[in-house]
Parts: structure tokens; sequence; C-alpha cells
């Protein structure tokens, strides 16, 4: 005699409610951060630049050395001071 059963499912087998809710809109929200990102270290690379094309007077008035000016110019753009 063969042993067949037959069962019910209250829900359908699906992997997303396996996951928690927070993974998926984490998972939606990540290109979002990576552009936001890109931004913010692309703005970065540009104050460093032009806060490199001071002059020494406008240095001065802004409260920076040279010296300051060119660690904050030697810094990688992904990296904040």
């Amino acid at each position: 005699m063969k042993n067949s059963h037959c069962y019910e499912l209250e829900q359908p087998l699906s992997f997303a409610h396996e996951a928690p809710v927070g993974f998926w809109r984490s998972l939606l929200r990540a290109p979002t951060v990576m552009v936001n990102t890109i931004l913010l270290w692309q703005e970065r690379a540009i104050q460093r630049a032009q806060l490199a094309s001071l002059d020494d007077r406008a240095l001065r008035d802004v409260g920076l050395s040279r010296a300051d000016v060119e660690h904050e110019s030697s810094l990688p753009f992904w990296r904040e001071r």
C-alpha cells in the first residue's frame, strides 16, 4: 500500500516570508545610498581642489595655513577629515 498524504498550507511557500522586512528595505535603499556616497565623494574632491587653489591672503581670511590646506588636500576623497 502506498503511503500518500496531502497537506494543505496556510500560506504559500515563498522565500520572501523568510527574510525580515528590514533586509528588503535595506536592499532597496542600497542604490540610493551608493549614489549619495559617490556624490559626497565628488563634492569633497571639488571642495579640496577649490581650497588648494586659494591664495595665502584668502587662507588667512578663513583662518587656515598653507600646511592645513596641504594636509586636507592630501587626504583621499573617500576619507572625511
